[in-house]
């Protein structure tokens, strides 16, 4: 204020103009302090905003990334049970193949067609 002050009155003015411009300028110089106050809250208010749909976007993310490794992990295991199930499958079939050729052994050596 003090310079605000210095500043007006060196110029050849009266008085009375002097103290008004000074006045003018404290009240303006307290609006420009109130719009930069206003501005910083809304900055302020901005960034929370977008931090709070950053955290979201990256839960949303990490939720999905959960998912997709759920269905990998479920898709193993199906392909391990149908695997599991083949070899199965194919075990009893040799079994019953041995099976036959041991009758077929049997049958030839007693002499059966």
């Amino acid at each position: 204020m003090f310079r605000l002050k210095t500043i007006v009155s060196r110029m050849a003015f009266p008085k009375e103009v002097v103290d008004v411009a000074v006045v003018y300028l404290q009240e303006l110089l307290e609006k420009c302090q109130d719009c930069v106050k206003i501005i910083r809250a809304a900055k302020d208010q901005q960034a929370a905003k977008a931090n709070k749909i950053a955290s979201n976007l990256l839960e949303e993310l990490d939720m999905e990334k959960n998912r997709e490794e759920c269905k990998r992990l479920a898709a193993a295991r199906r392909r391990e049970r149908k695997k599991k199930k083949k070899q199965e499958k194919r075990k009893q079939l040799d079994n019953r193949n041995d099976y036959d050729a041991d009758d077929k052994d049997q049958d030839s050596d007693r002499g059966e067609p």
